[in-house]
Order: C-alpha cells, then structure tokens, then sequence
C-alpha cells in the first residue's frame, strides 16, 4: 500500500479541526489552528474568517488576533483591521495585542521623530490618524513637525483639530499659539499685515488659556510675550474708511486709535514677560526680550515722555541678560542697539566683535553709529564688511543706499535706489520704505509696482509719519490718480500738526507737502482750492529768504501763478510772475532757467507774443539756456509775425545744445518761416521747405526734420514729391513714401509708388529680394492700421516668399497669424504662424525676444506640449534680467506648474531648467509685482491660494 500524499494529509487535517471546531463551537482555539491551517495552504480568505472567528470567540487571543492583522494589512484592508482591533478592546481589557496593534503607528512616527526622520514620522502619525481620527497624540506631534518644518498652515489645521477632541489639552494650545507666530511672521514678510495680525491675535488668545491651564509655565508666559510684542509691531493702520475730504479730528482719532493698540500690546507683552522672568530669574533670553520690549515701548511713548528713567530700563535689562552669559555676543548687539549713550553703544558692538569678528550685525551697527557722528568713510567700510559677511542682513543695504543718496551721479543714484530696494525686500521696516519712496521720487522709479507695494504698507504701518503719507502722495499723483493724492498730502499735513516739534523744524516740511497739495489741487481741476492753499503759505509770517513772500517758495511762485491765471485773475498771476522774476539771482542755476522759461510762457498766455519777447530780451547770457527754454524761445520767435528777435542759439557752440534740442529747435524756425509767407489763405510752405532742405545736410539722419519737411511736401499738395523727405531717389525713400501714403490717405490705389521702386532697383543694381520684401511689409503695415487684416496677411506672405526673407519680416508675419487665429477663432493660422516664427528663430544669429514666446504659444494650442516647454526656456535666456516682463514671470509659473521635469528626480537636469529655480508661487507673485494691475494673475493667484 503507498504512502499518503501531501495533500490527501492536509485535507485529513482540516477534516479533523473541522471536527473539532463542531464538537466545541464556543471554543476559539480549534479555530485558530484551523486558521493556520489555511494560512499555510495559501487560502487567505479562509484563514482570515477562521482568525475573525477565533477573536470573536476570545478577544484576548493574541496568536489569532496578530495572524488576523497580518493578513488584513497584507491585503491592505486597513479600516477592517481597525474595526478588528476597536471590536476586541472593547471586549476585553486584556486584549492587549489589540491596543499594542492601535498604538503601533503613534510608536513608530515618535521614534521616526526621534531620529530625525522628519518626513517617515509625518507619514507614521498620517497614518495612525487615518486609522483612527481621535489621535490627539499623533495630530499634535504632527503638528509640531510640520511646524518645524515651516509648513504653518498645515500645523495650526493639526492643532485645531487636536483642540476639537481635546479641549484642555495645554500641549495643543502651545503648539496652536507658535504655529500661529511663526505663520504671522511669514506674512509680515510678504506684506499682508492685516493677515498677520488677526493670526497673532488668535495666538495671543490661545496661549492665554494655555497659561489658565498650566499656570505658572515660563515658556508659556514667553510666548505669550511673544505674540504680544509681535502685534505690536505689525498691528496696520486701516484707512479704508477715511475718504478724501475728511477733517483733522477723523485723520487723528484714528492714529491715536492705532497708536493706542500697539502701545497696548506692547505693555502687554512687557508684563507677560515679567512673569516669565519672575518664574525664572536664571534665563538670559528672556532679560534680553524684555529689553527689545522696552525699547519699543520708549519709541512709542518717545513723543509724549521726558522721563530719561524710561530711556534706561532698557539698558539696565540688557546687562542683566550680560550678567548671566557675559559672552554671548549677541546679547552685546542687542545692548548696543537699545542703548540711547553713544559711547555705551560703541563699545557693545566692539566687544561683540572681539568675540566674534565675523558678526555681520554688529558691524552694521557700527556702521550706523560712524555715519550718524559724520565719519562717512568709517561708515561705508562697516556696512560693506557687514554686507559682505551676510548679504541676507537688510540694515547695511540700506545704509549704503543713505551713502549714495547723498551724492549727485546718476549712477551713484541708481544704485542707491537698488539697495534700498534690497533692504526693502530683506526687511520690510516702514523707515527703509520711506526712504525707497523718497529715492525713488528722485531717480524717476515711483511708477516702479516695488515702490507702490513699500509705500502703501509705509502708510499702514507708521501713520504717525508725515513722510510715508507724503510719499504716497507723490506715488499716487505719478499715477495720474489726483483724488488719492490730496488725500494722502492732507493726511500729511495733520501728522505733521501731531507731531511735537517746533515751528522751525516743521517749516520745510509744511512747505513741500502744502505745495504737493497745491499741485494735486490743480491737477485735479481745483485751481481755487490750489490758490488758496498757496495763499495760506504766503500769509505765513515766517522768515524766508524770498521777499514778502511768506513760505513760497520757487515752486510754489509758479504754482501760484499758474492757478491764477487759470482762474482768469491775470493781473495778480503777472504779479506773481515778477516776484519770482525778482528771486532770480538767489536762484541755482537749473531752477532759475526753468523759472525763466514758466515766466516766458506764462507771459505769452496773457499778454501775447510782444509781452514775452520783451521778457526775452532780457534774458541772461546764452549759456544758461536749458532744453525747455530753448524750445519756448524758437516756438515764440515761429509765431513772431513780424520777427522782432532772432534765436541767439545757432551761434551756440555744439557741446552746449543737444542733438535732440536743436532739431526740435530748427523744425519750431521751419513752423516760423512757413507762417510769416506772404500767402493768408494757406501756409507758405517754400520758405519752411528751403531751410528745412538746408538743416537735412546738417542733421541728415534726424527723422523729426525728414518727418516735418514731408509735412511740408504733402501740405503743399504735391504728395508724389515727398519722397524728398527720404533719401531722395532711394529704395528707402519710396519705401518710407509707401508708409506716408497710407497715413495720409492719399491715393491708396495707385501703384505709382512700386513702379518707381522697381525702377530704382533696376537702375542701381540692388537686390530686389531684400527690397520687394521690405515693400510688402510696408504694405502689411498700412493694412494692419486699416484693420484690414486679410490683405495683411497676403502681402506679408509675399514678403516672406521672397528669398533669404529677413528675421523681422518673419516674425511680424507669425504675429500677423497669431492676431488672425485670435480675432477669426481660425486655427488654420496658427500653423502658418508656427511656421514663419520657426524661421525666424532660426535666422537669427541670437535669441530674439517675444519671438519664441509667440512660437511657444503657437506650439501650446496646436498640442505639442514639449516644443512648448523649450521656447518657454529660450524666450527666459533671450530676455536681460533687468528687462524681463511681467508676462515672461506668468509663463514660467505655468511652465513650473505643469512641465513635467519639475518632478524628475535627476538633480543635474532641474538645474539646468530655469523654471526648477522657483516655485509656482513665487513665479507668480514676481509677475504681480511686475505688473499688480493686471487682472488675469491676480485670478491664477486666487486659484493657486484655493488649491
């Protein structure tokens, strides 16, 4: 007889537990070994009902209840191996495999936690929270990872919900109120102060009940402190119910009102601070916040205190933080920045850089300490060590940018307003910007979005400073936007009556901003108001050094007077006109020559041409002739019909008169002679003609003079002849005549023009090619401006039909398509236009701008998602950085959004792709910062913020 088979063995096994099991249905043992039995034939679903039956019976099984979990976590039936484990405890107290098996998760993310395997503990405590959501554990030690790995909003969402299972947990509460001081520090750097202190309000809440729970906690009073003096920094000043036209009791209520917050958050972080250093006398850190506390408090107050107590409470902390660790040298920096003894300060900072001489803060300290005692040199070596050492640190940035103002080259200007800009973006402290608005008013960058951002949150975070009102004043009158700027000089005007300071120092300043508001007034059609205001100014019975004239100033003359005469009050604006007239010599040399050329037309408006030719007659010598008054002489001596005087300047030497400025000069004598022709029905063009033919050997390439003598040509009704305007019998000339045509509308129909061209060519033997195409594009042009679309099209396809067709001639044909596709919705276009612009792009010898951008989206709608991504790239690398527009920033954010070798893992490829240098983000806030009026990136932000 043989032997028995493996198989015929094992179904008399499960035939005998089988057996068993109905013998004793209530007992799980024979359940489980049948369990195992399926488990070693490979019969899952049978072992696990055998497992789940053995549990069932014996909660406290532990062979059975693990076998079961193994194989549901095999099978990844997580929710029903929870089930499992809940069901079991709940059973029996001594299922101890049961909770081993619920607390397996929390276990393994705190060792990962330990570790410092950050990233695998985030990922054990998910889990455990997946599996059973009243993890209070997991979602506060979550929490404070995500924390410390700066992902704010995702820790305060784990401690709220740790808070909604748990509400007396004090361990959720202190993680909440950091998380939430860590979150309002991120926006106080992007600006959304607002933002930042309704969370800093929250903390404050949170750490409150913190301290009701744990009661005498030193860190948490700490923290508390901390999220006070927080509030009290970047609390803003709301103004959106203060419209323009309000009075000064509205304008000072509330920045008491403001004032008044912050100051009480500030002594409300000093006595939360206090009892932090009650309970522990011994701690360093906390002497040394409690006098960065005060010295904030004495700033505040500095205005309405005289007590020199207060200015010392400060200091005397600062040393007893020294006391504790007399080697820490930032303690060092903070004395020395909180001290008001220059010695002492001095001092602190060279004993911090005995300790450390690589410590970037102190020397920027120092640096502002040599450069407000006048030692300049010392100064700018200082903050250069100091920038050096960390380019990161805002304060030697904007020290430097201090030293550059104070010089008079524009380059030295410019790279003024470049660190301050940098200061700014490091630190956005309301003094750095205010000083990027006053150097941006003098470098010409207030139209900058950079200096728009700075000065409005100036306004919301320093109020009480007339400068940062004025400067948005400045800010908003660039922008054409007068309302706003009223409004902001007069909320300038009140903070500087609450400032305590004596009539001489408010002098200077009361008069620039009332002239700023005299200005916006009659910019904005208030001439009344405008003249009122300088009325004010000059009953001001003050010393000045312009006669009878009160507070007046040059600026404010010409304001004045250009108000009156606007208001039809000639005799008193000609009267303002000869005081001015009458401050000459104790004028520079710049504004004296404007002065003259405000007088000269002023005179002009009122009296006519005699009054100002006699003004110009006593004008001073030839040398101080600036641009503008060169140009109002030649256009009054153009309007002299009887030549009373003659323009001194032709006699100028060449260094003294600009190329531009003596165009313009010689087209005003052309205007002038074609005026004084004999003929009163028409202008006598031959006279403008004659001269201007001369001046053309003079400035031969000045398009002004060729443009204004074929506007003689063509007013003189020989419209065929202005192609003397150009280079007389030329390829160019017929072709720019080609353009004139279709400006002028003159004989549109006619193919004169093309017959002469040829003929041209022919006699001289060009390349008919290269000029034919330059024809055609004349041609598309002249289309495109009649909107007539279809035809450009045609002759833009013949120019580039042409061979060896030119780059540009390509790319307007692309761009044509491009414009076609859009207004059509005809998609046949897009390919002639990917088409034309690829060959553009390969004719020219380097990356041109725009071109692969319309080549990328030329590829992007036609589906190919590659050939998008590369000219992307090449349009990045064909931009300078300096130049790059706004609408290359949202290219690239779409480009890191949805190319997909951001995610590759080959470290070498994402440095070589320049959108990998950021994330979608910040691509996208840099395009708003380029360009904040434009509506589409202020929607891509929204979804981004949702997503």
């Amino acid at each position: 007889m043989s032997a028995p088979t493996a198989k015929q063995v094992a179904e008399e096994e499960a035939e005998r537990l089988l057996a068993a099991a109905k013998l004793n249905p209530n007992d799980g043992g024979p359940f489980r070994s049948l369990g195992h039995h399926y488990a070693r034939a490979g019969d899952a679903q049978r072992a696990a009902r055998c497992y789940q039956r053995a549990v069932t019976l014996d909660p406290d099984d532990a062979e059975a209840g693990e076998a079961l979990c193994d194989l549901l976590d095999v099978e990844g039936k997580e929710s029903l191996e929870l089930a499992v484990c809940k069901e079991a405890a709940g059973k029996s107290p001594r299922a101890f495999w049961a909770f081993r098996r619920l607390g397996y998760l929390q276990a393994l993310g705190l060792a990962y936690h330990r570790l410092g395997m950050f990233t695998a503990a985030v990922k054990s405590y998910g889990r455990a929270i997946e599996l059973d959501s009243s993890r209070v554990f997991a979602l506060i030690e979550s929490g404070n990872i995500q924390l410390m790995l700066g992902y704010f909003r995702k820790g305060v969402e784990q401690f709220r919900s740790a808070l909604e299972l748990a509400p007396h947990n004090h361990s959720a509460y202190f993680g909440l109120a950091s998380a939430l001081l860590a979150w309002s520090r991120h926006c106080v750097a992007t600006g959304a102060f607002t933002w930042a202190a309704n969370l800093l309000k929250e903390a404050s809440e949170a750490a409150k009940v913190c301290s009701s729970l744990t009661g005498n906690l030193s860190c948490v009073w700490k923290l508390h402190a901390d999220t006070q003096l927080a509030l009290a920094r970047c609390f803003p000043w709301e103004d959106g119910d203060i419209k323009w036209g309000m009075d000064e009791h509205t304008f000072k209520a509330s920045v008491l009102e403001w004032r008044s917050t912050c100051l009480s958050a500030a002594n409300g972080a000093k006595l939360s601070y206090q009892r932090a250093l009650h309970l522990t006398p011994w701690e360093a850190n906390i002497h040394i916040d409690t006098a960065v506390c005060l010295d904030l408090i004495c700033t505040m107050e500095k205005n309405n205190s005289v007590d020199l107590i207060i200015w010392e409470l400060p200091e005397k902390m600062s040393l007893g933080g020294l006391m504790l660790e007399p080697v820490n040298k930032d303690f060092w920096v903070t004395l020395g920045s909180v001290s008001s003894n220059q010695s002492l300060k001095q001092h602190s900072l060279i004993r911090a850089l005995h300790l450390d001489m690589s410590l970037s803060e102190a020397w920027a300290y120092l640096g502002k300490i040599y450069r407000q005692s006048g030692h300049k040199q010392l100064a700018r070596q200082a903050f250069d060590r100091a920038r050096s050492i960390d380019p990161s640190l805002a304060l030697p940035w904007a020290g430097m940018s201090a030293e550059d103002h104070n010089q008079y080259e524009a380059g030295a200007v410019n790279e003024s307003y470049e660190s301050c800009l940098r200061a700014v973006q490091i630190l956005p402290l309301p003094e750095f910007q205010i000083g990027l608005g006053t150097i941006a008013a003098r470098s010409g960058e207030l139209l900058s979005p950079q200096v728009l951002m700075a000065v409005r949150q100036a306004v919301q975070r320093a109020p009480h400073y007339p400068e940062s009102h004025n400067i948005n004043g400045l800010v908003a009158e660039v922008r054409s936007d007068f309302q706003s700027a009223i409004a902001s000089y007069q909320q300038a005007k009140f903070a500087l009556d609450m400032m305590h300071r004596s009539k001489l120092d408010n002098r200077y300043p009361f008069v620039d901003v009332s002239l700023n508001l005299a200005r916006s007034l009659f910019k904005a059609g208030l001439a009344t108001d405008a003249a009122r205001e300088c009325e004010e100014l000059k009953t001001k019975d003050l010393t000045s050094h312009l006669k009878f004239l009160g507070l007046l100033n040059v600026d404010g003359l010409q304001i004045y007077a250009f108000a009156l005469w606007k208001l039809g009050r000639h005799d008193e604006a000609l009267s303002v006109s000869r005081n001015l007239a009458e401050n000459l010599p104790s004028m520079k040399q710049e504004s004296a020559t404007g002065a003259l050329g405000f007088i000269c037309t002023l005179a002009y408006n009122i009296t006519g041409t005699d009054s100002a030719a006699l003004v110009i007659h006593t004008l001073p010598g030839q040398p101080s002739y600036n641009r503008e008054l060169k140009f109002i002489i030649s256009a009054l001596d153009a309007l002299q019909p009887n030549k009373r005087f003659q323009l001194p300047q032709l006699s100028m030497p060449p260094r003294l008169t600009s190329y531009e400025v003596m165009s313009e000069v010689h087209s005003n004598i052309a205007l002038g002679k074609a005026i004084g022709g004999e003929s009163n029905s028409c202008l006598g063009v031959e006279g403008g003609l004659s001269y201007l033919k001369k001046v053309l050997h003079m400035y031969p390439d000045c398009s002004l003079v060729r443009n204004h003598l074929g506007s003689l040509l063509l007013s003189g009704g020989d419209w065929t002849a202005s192609h003397k305007a150009n280079r007389t019998n030329t390829e160019i000339g017929w072709v720019m005549l080609k353009q004139l045509e279709s400006r002028c509308s003159l004989n549109p129909g006619s193919d004169e023009i093309e017959i002469n061209l040829k003929e041209c060519i022919e006699r001289k033997g060009s390349n008919p090619s290269k000029w034919v195409s330059l024809f055609n594009l004349a041609c598309a042009q002249s289309s495109m401006r009649a909107e007539d679309f279809a035809i450009a099209e045609k002759a833009l396809a013949q120019a580039c039909a042409e061979k060896d067709a030119d780059s540009c001639v390509l790319f307007l044909n692309g761009a044509m398509n491009m414009e076609m596709a859009r207004r059509y919705a005809a998609p046949q276009f897009i390919t002639l236009a990917a088409s034309s612009l690829r060959k553009a792009q390969q004719k020219s010898q380097a990356t041109v701008p725009v071109v692969s951008l319309l080549l990328a989206q030329a590829d992007g709608s036609l589906g190919s998602k590659a050939k998008w991504e590369k000219n992307l790239r090449l349009e990045w690398f064909s931009w300078p950085p300096e130049l790059r527009p706004a609408e290359l920033y949202f290219q690239m954010h779409l480009l890191a959004s949805q190319s997909t070798a951001v995610g590759a893992p080959q470290q070498k490829q994402q440095f070589l792709l320049p959108e990998t240098m950021q994330s979608p983000g910040a691509w996208l806030l840099r395009a708003i910062h380029q360009n904040p009026s434009c509506s589409r990136y202020w929607k891509a932000l929204q979804q981004l913020v949702y997503v």
